[in-house]
């Protein structure tokens, strides 16, 4: 291939189709800068973690339905990892809304996302995201001071950790920490069966995101009514968002005990607050508690 013409080269990779494109610039520097204008540049990228997927390629459909297949296998993780850099240095600061699907599963090694990995994942994607999920990642061979990362984001409306396992060395602080330059946007914020979250945590997200809608705690067993009670007294004072969604299933909430923190006198908001039990179809029934104020009706 070396000795090809570049114009005959460039001739050549210009009838490929953009899956393709984006495949052949991460070959090798002279066909990324061959390429370089041609190249779509994708707003969503879906990225899954599997044992199987040795070969790694771009799933290129649309600028919103692309993704990635890599393994972290100690034989191609070296090569993998270039892929991932060059890949993000082509997006660049297009991309909008990443997602991080974990599917490794080894009999024979125990497989999971590497601190090398997560590193170039957050170091190379660009500043400008919006979205940022992950699914069933165990992050318990990733450095805290790697996920501290995450205060790069100053945009995130959307940030999801749904059963996903955190390294021995990272608490609710560093968490809140790296998450308060999106605390401005956060819209919607999803963390489940999770036994790092705790009061701790709902009390200071009821205090600072004030653009907050939903708010998924399921199965993080340390969250009780006092999360809940949070977000009464900070939607009395001035929010954007007139009405927050809590997603308490499987956790220590009691609508017994939320019912006694209202009733109590120290507790300035605790009256104005009318609670009772409805009904939701998500496709089947849901039971659920309304929170309605009396004075404000638009709460």
């Amino acid at each position: 291939m070396d000795s090809i013409p570049t114009e005959v080269l460039g001739h050549i990779l210009s009838h490929l189709d953009k899956p393709n494109l984006l495949n052949a610039s991460v070959t090798c520097t002279k066909w990324q800068t061959l390429l370089d204008s041609d190249l779509p540049q994708p707003l969503e990228l879906h990225i899954t973690l599997d044992s199987t997927g040795c070969n790694a390629a771009v799933c290129y459909r649309t600028d919103y339905d692309t993704s990635i297949t890599i393994c972290q296998c100690h034989e191609h993780h070296s090569d993998q990892n270039i892929f991932l850099r060059e890949l993000f240095r082509i997006f660049g600061d297009r991309l909008r809304s990443l997602t991080i699907e974990d599917s490794l599963y080894n009999m024979e090694h125990e497989e999971r996302v590497t601190d090398l990995s997560m590193n170039i994942i957050l170091r190379e994607c660009g500043q400008n995201l919006e979205e940022f999920h992950l699914s069933l990642v165990d992050l318990r061979s990733v450095r805290p001071w790697t996920l501290a990362q995450f205060g790069k984001f100053h945009h995130l409306t959307t940030i999801s950790f749904e059963d996903c396992k955190f390294p021995a060395g990272m608490s609710e602080s560093l968490l809140l920490r790296i998450l308060t330059p999106s605390f401005h946007s956060l819209e919607s914020i999803t963390f489940t069966n999770n036994e790092l979250i705790s009061d701790k945590f709902g009390v200071a997200i009821a205090k600072k995101c004030h653009r907050l809608e939903h708010f998924v705690l399921n199965s993080c067993r340390r969250i009780t009514a006092v999360t809940a009670v949070a977000f009464c007294e900070a939607l009395v004072q001035q929010r954007i968002s007139p009405t927050v969604n809590l997603y308490l299933q499987n956790t220590a909430f009691d609508p017994l005990k939320l019912q006694q923190f209202l009733l109590n006198p120290l507790l300035s908001c605790g009256p104005c607050w009318i609670a009772q039990g409805i009904v939701v179809n998500i496709g089947f029934d849901r039971n659920a508690l309304l929170l309605e104020n009396k004075v404000e009706r638009s709460l």
